[in-house]
């Protein structure tokens, strides 16, 4: 397996490498395997408009966390200012998933209309009990509330945003599901409750609609001021009463 995994990994150098030499510059890219030739095409060229990137082909989480890194220099802030959609999906949490690491690049691409990335689990402190809004939890932000406070600041072309969820990177050769399954759920979970209980900026005066992509996905829509006068978001399907957890 680890051979044939090599050897596809080869074939795709050999047409990021032709790309580059050939000067083609593309605009629109899906891709699911990334190999460090896909990094230095990036690197290459500026002007993509749409990039659609699963970050997988990856035996090592040190290793897709090291490429995480490269990924977040010159291949994608050669890009910054002509990108509209930006997706990045991330199977197993880590430099991929939007965090303090990647916030400032992320934060510069002032032109997404588009966005979708994974948070770590481990990362949506959350305070005690069952408050309406946020408290501080010591020095650490919620990570779901420092990724719509940043994307609320810079991108005013935004028009929806998607944040989904990764699975455990100790889970990555786990034989049974049921883990995966209970940390997805899980992490859902408290992925809602952050945006329930999320307050927009006071300086902030429009929120993109926001998707927590797991199944088919939880939709919200930008709502308020509240009563404290700062955006909020509305659930476009609250659970019921006969619902055993939120999503």
């Amino acid at each position: 397996m680890y051979k044939n995994k090599k050897k596809y990994g080869s074939s795709l150098d050999d047409i990021w490498k032709t790309l580059k030499s050939s000067k083609i510059h593309l605009e629109d890219l899906t891709l699911d395997v990334v190999v460090p030739s896909f990094l230095e095409y990036l690197a290459s060229y500026s002007g993509l408009k749409k990039l659609q990137v699963t970050a997988g082909g990856f035996l090592d989480g040190i290793i897709s966390d090291s490429t995480a890194k490269q990924f977040f220099s010159a291949p994608l802030t050669n890009h910054i200012q002509s990108l509209e959609d930006l997706g990045i999906i991330a199977p197993f949490e880590g430099s991929w998933c939007f965090g303090p690491c990647n916030l400032a690049v992320i934060s510069r691409c002032t032109n997404l209309k588009k966005l979708r990335m994974a948070i770590i689990s481990g990362q949506l402190y959350l305070p005690p009990g069952n408050l309406d809004k946020f408290e501080d939890v010591g020095d650490k932000p919620n990570v779901v509330k420092l990724f719509i406070d940043t994307v609320s600041h810079s991108m005013p072309r935004l028009e929806s945003l998607a944040i989904s969820a990764a699975n455990l990177e100790g889970l990555r050769w786990a034989l049974c599901g049921n883990p995966s399954m209970q940390h997805f759920r899980q992490t859902a979970q408290d992925i809602i409750t952050s945006v329930y209980k999320y307050e927009a900026l006071p300086t902030c005066h429009r929120l993109p609609h926001l998707t927590v992509t797991v199944e088919d996905g939880r939709k919200f829509i930008p709502g308020g001021p509240g009563e404290g006068g700062r955006l909020r978001y509305i659930d476009t399907n609250p659970p019921t009463q006969d619902d055993d957890y939120l999503w």
